[in-house]
């Protein structure tokens, strides 16, 4: 054995001062490990505790609108109860109103009719004096002319009837003039009897039309006063169907603003509803996310472990100044190969950011856009990285070429992915269990020659990475148009000339969960399936680029075909 050189003593002390902050690196990583098991168990029960809150606020702000509802509906109820007793009183006065202006007009005409009998009473009467006054002169005059002829036999009953002998011619004459005398008389005699019962007649004739005048009088007096109290009735009930009408209306405007709150109501429910639903879905991939945490905190454990270790077995080994130089010796080739990885990793990603721009050039080519392809500054044309396993090993593997014709490897159809292991090129289905409705090559609405294949999955069904690689891009095909060329998508370096793309992600309720930079693991969620950009139904167009190039990606996927 070739003895060791002693070291100069300020090596030494070098040495003996990295060993101690190995000692504090090592006492630091135990403390790690005492606290890095309790942040594990007690993250989930914070994150779950947040979670529970959120879900009985939720159903809290429900059960209060639902019981905002059932109180609007026995409100509303009442209320449609007293807006038909309104309805139905409204109608019955109504119907009384018209009853009664049924009787006015009935009793108007009436007293019209008496009105008229009145009038033709008062010209009946008129005629009637006429007629009296003409009488009573046809008496006046026949009682003149009997008058006379009263005075002339008078003056002629004077004389014996011998001097009218005497005074006659003859015997003849004499007994002429004392046959018209007593003709004259007697005619006179019956003319005035005659006139004096025409004239009592009259009279009788007045009084009856004056009585009958003035029961006509009286009927209409009594037809008046039936009229006017009957207008006055209407006019009461009129003010009450006025007052009915306007609680029957006030009564149908609160039925309208009872069924707008009960609409509101019920929109708020479906919000509410909504809201928790998303908030289980945000649950649920924060359930994912901190599983995802909990397996690189227990790997960060598992390393804290292992270095602690290892500093231990440094610092127990510290007093041999040979055990120190080659721990420290050591020590320098970790982090030599450290940074040997970093800049092979930052070399990856800036060659896989050369390649992530050239496939958004030529996807928006194939989609209509026109993103600018430029090369970031550090990145030679000439470089070839050295990938980070197990991405080297897919790296280094023959591409398969593109053929000219479509070839598709199987069939559109259900592909069973559950009991499907790794394919020998490391890749897996990124959805579980999909309908596979556009093979590679095949022409649909959008494109002529199919670039991947479509698998159809409901709405917001997790995506997973198909293998080991780095995030190129997440974000739109064509910044700010979501529904135009391949909308939402995520591209996943596997290797300097190795890539995957996943299309029309979804962009709203469930946008893609990685970001640019980002070191991802075969089966680790990406995004969540949509229907952005030109698409026809829920699915994820999935692509495998070699050099830029499609390829049918059944060629690196696993076979259930054996």
């Amino acid at each position: 054995m070739t003895p060791v050189s002693p070291l100069p003593r300020r090596a030494q002390n070098r040495i003996t001062s990295q060993g101690k902050s190995l000692a504090v690196s090592a006492s630091s990583r135990r403390l790690l490990l005492v606290v890095l098991p309790l942040i594990l168990l007690c993250g989930p029960f914070v994150t779950e505790a947040r979670a529970e809150g959120l879900l009985d606020a939720l159903q809290s702000r429900l059960l209060q609108a639902q019981q905002a509802v059932r109180s609007l509906a026995g409100a509303r109820d009442e209320q449609a109860r007293r807006a038909e007793e309104l309805r139905g009183a409204t109608k019955s006065l109504t119907d009384e109103l018209r009853r009664l202006d049924e009787e006015i007009i009935a009793i108007v005409g009436k007293l019209r009719e008496a009105e008229t009998d009145l009038v033709r009473l008062e010209s009946e009467a008129e005629a009637l004096e006429s007629q009296i006054g003409d009488q009573l002169s046809a008496v006046q005059a026949r009682a003149d002319a009997y008058g006379s002829h009263l005075t002339i036999l008078y003056k002629a009953t004077r004389t014996t009837a011998l001097e009218q002998i005497l005074s006659s011619r003859s015997l003849g004459e004499a007994v002429q003039r004392m046959v018209a005398m007593r003709a004259v008389a007697q005619v006179d005699t019956r003319l005035l009897g005659q006139l004096r019962r025409d004239h009592s007649t009259l009279l009788e004739k007045r009084e009856a039309l004056a009585l009958t005048k003035k029961t006509a009088s009286v009927r209409r007096d009594e037809i008046e006063a039936s009229r006017a109290s009957l207008q006055a009735a209407r006019d009461e009930h009129a003010v009450v169907v006025v007052k009915a009408e306007a609680e029957a209306k006030d009564a149908e405007v609160k039925l309208t603003d009872y069924d707008r709150q009960a609409r509101d109501q019920v929109s708020a429910i479906g919000a509410i509803q909504q809201q928790y639903q998303q908030q289980l879905r945000e649950i649920e991939r924060e359930r994912e996310l901190e599983a995802q945490r909990e397996a690189e905190a227990r790997a960060a454990s598992e390393r804290a472990t292992a270095i602690a270790a290892q500093a231990e077995a440094t610092k127990q080994a510290g007093a041999s100044a040979e055990a120190t130089r080659q721990a420290f010796a050591q020590v320098q080739a970790t982090q030599t190969a450290l940074a040997g990885q970093a800049r092979a990793l930052a070399t990856v990603y800036a060659q896989g950011t050369v390649v992530a721009r050239q496939t958004a050039t030529s996807l928006a080519g194939r989609s209509g856009g026109t993103p600018a392809a430029t090369r970031p500054a550090g990145a030679s044309a000439g470089v070839t990285p050295t990938p980070i396993a197990p991405i080297a090993a897919l790296a280094q593997r023959p591409a398969p070429t593109v053929v000219s014709s479509p070839s598709p490897v199987s069939v559109a159809g259900s592909v069973r992915t559950n009991l499907l292991q790794p394919s020998t090129l490391g890749f897996v289905w990124p959805v579980t269990d999909p309908d596979v409705t556009t093979e590679f090559g095949e022409r649909n609405f959008a494109q002529s020659f199919h670039t991947g294949i479509d698998l159809a999955k409901p709405m917001e069904t997790a995506i997973r990475a198909a293998a080991d690689g780095i995030v190129l891009k997440a974000g739109l095909a064509i910044p700010g148009q979501p529904s135009a060329s391949y909308g939402m998508m995520v591209v996943v370096a596997h290797g300097p000339t190795l890539a995957t793309l996943y299309a029309h992600l979804d962009n709203r309720g469930m946008p893609p969960v990685v970001k640019v930079g980002q070191v991802v693991r075969r089966g680790q969620v990406l995004a969540y399936i949509g229907m952005t950009g030109l698409t026809s139904g829920p699915h994820v167009h999935f692509e495998v680029l070699v050099n830029d190039q499609p390829i049918n990606p059944r060629k690196y996927l696993p076979s259930s075909m054996g």
